[in-house]
């Protein structure tokens, strides 16, 4: 084996490859000013340019993806004509210097060249494919073999100066790449008529076998090795062995769960109960690894052998990733289809990927967030915070106008209270009406009609949709939304609660080179302020006084807490009605419960569950299967093992027996079903024909509730306690629970330990009265719009009238009313949607005091011809 090195002599210089004499075996020294070997291959014409090229190539390539595409960068034909002229003029001048004749004699002769030229013809293709998407974009570990790939091409001028070891290595790395490059001819196979007529096209066409000669060009470098160097042969074969061994191990885990969902499905067909979805109760049993979710989402977000040869020319709605082990998978087997009514939303339940299953009219893929603007009101006497959030996003498609579609993530409690969207350069205001309405007329304008308008719904789990039509091509939008948002208590029971701000969040266009302010005015000063990392503005900041100002790049998540202080005592007042906070004091009750149910899903332990059975003492626990079953000592480690391989758990309370005597025991699950997932399920049906009167379930929850749990919640469905195993055990032991804290005439904040109180106007001045600000009716309007809704949710008189007038009042968005700016006054008048007089308006930050009511109007009236009277008595007085 070749392992021993020497400095080349003149003659080797000059000979066919610059490595030939180096593992020679002479002993002979060399010259004393020899250049270092690895500096022997620029010996080679012309290759010393084609890396030159390659750099500058890969430069443009990876500026785009990693900035100018992040930024809302517009990529048009002109970047692969960059490209593809870099690669032809390289190509020309190889030609011309006849460096692209194949030697059997002296193969190696100007071989680093040829493949420098290849990498760069890789690029090119690879930025066509930008434009006619022969692959879809490419999954992060295909990235990287890609970049590895062009590296190994390039590596190859260095092969016969390396060690062994090193040898090896480049050569098992250029057998993996050469198996990437097999695949990707059989994949481009039905591409290739397109690919000869395109030929006649400047040679444009020619990019489709861009890997078939990649495919010829690498074996032959693999072929040569084989056969002339016996070291190198263990490395080819485990470049070999490997790709294939992955393949084979995920076709075979593939096919594993592909079985598996089918015998599930076949048991959830024969359970006693059929009050779920079939694809809830299925994403109940699957498998939590990332196999599961390659496969869930194929066909939606993973390329499939369906979208195989005839999507060059069709333009994607959504961006699908490739994956060649999907293909490969798909083709042997796709997947089953009898969870595909409920596909959409297993995917979006299971991983977070709600936002991408919303309904969209039009494409939004070349939409980008470039500006964000955050300017927040806290009120800490108040309990509240008043954020707008101004968007600015670009569309970077040259030629076709596009939707926006944002999916905002609000902190527990928020209610959206304003809306604008920017029509001709000048700000229009957004109008509160029905759900039904705001929809029907957004769907007939964008799909029909193709004009401006945006809309604002309500979705569970603390989440509203925005969305902003039209995008037009190589323009920017601006759109502003204002969220009302009660802070959080932390450490209620401690020496020095504290107050924490989150701040509200998006999934939409791409925001992460977005440019934000953040401007942040306080009430009152903050008292012990502590600010996330992204607010700091260095190592020698001053302290916060009541404003902050932050300029950076847009970060998503970030909150700011500091000391609460006293309750204000101050009201406001609108509509015959005083709004006042009073602290939320939780007053015990006896309570001995009959019964304990368990909700029981992987999140729990065995511990906890130990720990409940033993507080439990004499009174029965049940648990649920598809049937509510009492716990055993022989069957209770049976029904724990099963209960605890699901991922989540849906329990039927309603089935609950005596409700008015049952304790609920629950824990959040890190995923599971939402309220509406369960519409028009036995579920759902159960729930709307519950009796009106009948009580809420006594809850108590060991962690953050699940949105299912939250919603319930909400609703006045469950009366839900939080805390530890041992507060737990320690009210069980006292028997005495937390009474309920909900009146006729007041709503419970939980998030700010305290309560929205109405009254009817007790003769308070109109100082006094209106020294809050309007944001607690709108709290107020939307906790009691939860609660009355109820168990309603799912009942035709869900959307009862008063309600919704309750709503209009209050300026709120709500599952009964969205927020909806249209282009002109007869398109309002066209879908019958008129603007409250009488009601608060959209929520802003520069006016946020007392709306005077007629009697104020009044008095206010009276003051004015009395300050007249007086000033001109004074004056003829003087006279």
């Amino acid at each position: 084996m070749d392992t021993h090195f020497n400095p080349p002599t003149k003659a080797d210089l000059v000979s066919s490859s610059p490595f030939e004499s180096i593992n020679s075996t002479s002993t002979t020294p060399g010259p004393i000013n020899q250049p270092p070997w690895w500096w022997l291959v620029f010996r080679q014409p012309l290759f010393g340019w084609g890396l030159v090229a390659v750099g500058v190539s890969a430069l443009i390539f990876g500026g785009y993806d990693w900035y100018g595409a992040r930024n809302g960068f517009a990529h048009n034909f002109a970047l692969f004509v960059f490209h593809y002229s870099l690669a032809t003029a390289y190509t020309i001048l190889l030609l011309t210097n006849k460096m692209l004749r194949f030697s059997r004699t002296q193969p190696e002769q100007g071989r680093p060249a040829r493949l420098s030229m290849m990498v760069l013809w890789l690029m090119s293709a690879y930025a066509l494919n930008r434009d006619l998407p022969v692959f879809h974009e490419s999954v992060p570990w295909l990235q990287g073999l890609l970049v590895l790939a062009g590296m190994a091409l390039l590596g190859v001028a260095w092969l016969n100066g390396l060690s062994v070891r090193g040898q090896q290595v480049l050569l098992f790395v250029l057998t993996v790449v050469w198996c990437l490059f097999l695949y990707q001819t059989i994949y481009a196979l039905p591409y290739y008529p397109y690919g000869f007529l395109g030929l006649v096209l400047l040679g444009v066409g020619g990019h489709i076998f861009i890997p078939f000669v990649l495919t010829i060009g690498v074996g032959s470098i693999l072929w040569q090795s084989w056969r002339d160097h016996e070291h190198r042969q263990p490395a080819i074969t485990a470049g070999l062995f490997v790709p294939l061994a992955i393949a084979f191990w995920f076709v075979h885990q593939w096919t594993q769960l592909d079985t598996r969902i089918r015998y599930t499905t076949n048991a959830i067909a024969a359970r006693k109960d059929d009050e779920l979805p079939v694809w809830i109760l299925l994403a109940q049993q699957l498998p939590n690894n990332w196999i599961t979710q390659r496969y869930l989402k194929t066909g939606s977000v993973y390329s499939q052998v369906d979208d195989w040869g005839n999507k060059v020319f069709e333009h994607q709605w959504e961006l699908k990733r490739h994956d060649p082990l999907v293909m490969i998978a798909t083709a042997l087997r796709k997947p089953s289809k009898t969870w595909d009514v409920g596909g959409n939303k297993l995917i979006g339940m299971l991983y977070n990927f709600r936002h991408e299953n919303e309904e969209r009219l039009w494409s939004g893929t070349d939409l980008r967030t470039t500006n964000v603007l955050t300017q927040t009101r806290i009120y800490p006497e108040y309990r509240l915070a008043y954020t707008e959030k101004t968007l600015q996003v670009y569309n970077g498609n040259q030629y076709m106008q596009q939707e926006a579609l944002y999916t905002f993530h609000l902190s527990p409690g928020s209610v959206v209270t304003s809306l604008s969207l920017w029509i001709n350069g000048r700000e229009e205001k957004g109008v509160l009406t029905t759900k039904a309405k705001a929809d029907s007329a957004y769907r007939t304008i964008v799909g029909v009609e193709e004009r401006d308008p945006s809309v604002v719904h309500w979705r569970e789990g603390n989440r509203i949709t925005v969305r902003v039509f039209p995008c037009m091509p190589g323009q920017t939008r601006q759109v502003k939304i204002g969220i009302t948002s009660p802070l959080r208590l932390e450490n209620e029971s401690g020496d020095v609660p504290q107050l924490v701000y989150e701040n509200p969040w998006f999934d939409g266009p791409d925001g992460r080179n977005a440019t934000e302010t953040v401007k942040l005015d306080f009430s009152q000063q903050p008292q012990h302020p502590v600010l996330s990392d992204y607010l700091k503005t260095g190592w020698f900041e001053k302290p916060l006084g009541k404003h902050l100002l932050r300029e950076s790049t847009y970060q998503p998540r970030w909150e700011i807490r500091f000391d609460a202080p006293a309750l204000a005592t101050g009201g406001f007042r609108f509509n015959g009605h005083t709004y006042q906070l009073q602290p939320a004091r939780q007053n015990l009750e006896a309570f001995d419960p009959r019964a304990i149910y368990l909700d029981l899903h992987q999140d729990w332990t065995k511990a906890d569950i130990d720990a409940v059975l033993t507080m439990a003492e004499k009174r029965p626990v049940w648990v649920y299967t598809d049937e509510l079953i009492q716990l055993t000592p022989g069957n209770r480690d049976d029904l724990i093992d099963q209960l605890l391989e699901q991922r989540f758990s849906v329990f039927p309370f309603y089935r609950i027996p005596d409700p008015g005597s049952a304790l609920f025991v629950t824990k959040g699950a890190q995923t599971g079903p939402q309220l509406e997932d369960l519409a028009g399920s036995s579920y759902a049906r159960a729930l709307s024909q519950q009796r009106v009167n009948q009580p809420p379930v006594r809850t108590f929850c060991l962690s953050k509730p699940s949105d299912l749990v939250k919603t319930l919640s909400e609703f006045g469905i469950f009366q839900t306690d939080y805390g530890s195993i041992q507060e737990l055990q320690s009210l069980l032991r006292q028997r005495q629970f937390a009474a309920p804290t909900v009146a006729n005439q007041s709503t419970f904040l939980p998030q700010s330990g305290v309560r929205i109180v109405r009254r009817p106007d007790g003769g308070k001045t109109v100082l006094e009265a209106s020294a809050a600000p309007d944001h607690l009716v709108r709290l107020y309007a939307y906790n009691h719009l939860l609660n009355q809704i109820g168990r309603h949710y799912f009942s035709p008189d869900f959307r009862q009238e008063s309600l919704i007038a309750e709503a209009r009042q209050a300026h709120i968005v709500s599952p009964l009313s969205s927020l909806l700016v249209l282009e002109t006054l007869q398109d309002y008048d066209r879908f019958k949607i008129k603007k409250t007089s009488d009601g608060l308006g959209n929520a802003t930050l520069k006016n946020t005091g007392a709306v005077p009511e007629p009697h104020e109007w009044a008095l206010l009236l009276l003051l004015a011809l009395w300050m007249g009277y007086s000033w001109q008595k004074r004056r003829y007085a003087g006279n």
